[in-house]
């Protein structure tokens, strides 16, 4: 009865689960084992075949048991590690169900942070090519008429904290411009992701290319733009030339290349391929 107990023992390892200590040997030995049955349940069914057939005793039913169990426990050996068979059936209280709740969910892609890519933005694209504009003795923003005739303050402000439009002689602290550039920066980003919600799952290279795009020129081009639907498709040399494109502005009733805006549109055109 050794052999049958042997079995059990292995059928009870395997139901509860039970972890082995060396789980290397127990696989080589577990092999050797499943080898040696199959040969000797084969040889005797051979035998009997060609007519010596062997008196069933308990020897006899023991190798026909490990026998049957040969090609299972061959699989099952190899496709276990450390840890065999299946764990019990453990019903989960209410208790357990609040601490798996607390545990975070994993996201296929990490959200980029909002503050990384408005720094990026301001520090690599728009500082540089909005310009400051002129500043008084105190150091204060002076407002200006751009290229195209508008008024403007410091990082390209046309309007106010209010809403209202900016005027000639209008001055600002730099402390002040930097909060309004920053409300600004966010509130672009957010109609940005809602415009091109794949753009979230972008490098903040890229996504810094298209929001300076669109600090210069506005969401309402950006949404009809062709510019927009190749990033849509995520085709980034395509939108890359689209983005190029747009380097001109109305002066006096005409569409003319400004200097400015082809440098920019290059430099923004070179994030949003991200090489």
């Amino acid at each position: 009865m050794i052999a049958l107990n042997k079995v059990a023992a292995v059928i009870d390892l395997f139901r509860k689960g039970q972890s082995v200590a060396d789980p290397g040997k127990w696989k080589n030995r577990q092999v050797t084992a499943t080898i040696l049955g199959a040969v000797i349940v084969a040889g005797a069914n051979t035998a009997t075949a060609f007519g010596y057939p062997i008196p069933l005793d308990i020897d006899t039913a023991n190798t026909v048991a490990v026998g049957l169990i040969s090609v299972f426990n061959a699989l099952m050996t190899y496709i276990t590690t450390d840890k065999i068979g299946l764990p019990e059936k453990v019903d989960r209280t209410d208790e357990d169900e609040t601490i798996l709740s607390d545990f975070p969910k994993l996201e296929v892609a990490p959200k980029l942070k909002t503050e990384d890519i408005l720094e990026y933005c301001s520090k690599n694209l728009l500082i540089h090519f909005e310009g400051t504009g002129p500043k008084d003795k105190e150091g204060n923003f002076v407002a200006y008429l751009d290229p195209v005739g508008i008024p403007t303050i410091s990082w390209g402000f046309t309007f106010d904290e209010e809403g209202n439009k900016i005027k000639v002689g209008d001055k600002w602290g730099y402390h002040r411009a930097i909060a309004h550039k920053q409300v600004i920066l966010n509130k672009f980003l957010t109609d940005l992701y809602i415009a091109s919600p794949n753009l979230k799952e972008e490098s903040i290279r890229r996504v810094s290319g298209v929001l300076s795009w669109v600090y210069n020129l506005g969401i309402g081009n950006y949404k009809a733009s062709t510019f927009k639907k190749k990033i849509d498709l995520k085709d980034w040399p395509a939108a890359a030339k689209e983005c190029l494109k747009w380097d001109k502005a109305r002066v006096k009733g005409n569409l003319v290349v400004l200097k400015g805006l082809t440098k920019r549109r290059a430099a923004e055109a070179d994030c949003i391929m991200d090489v």
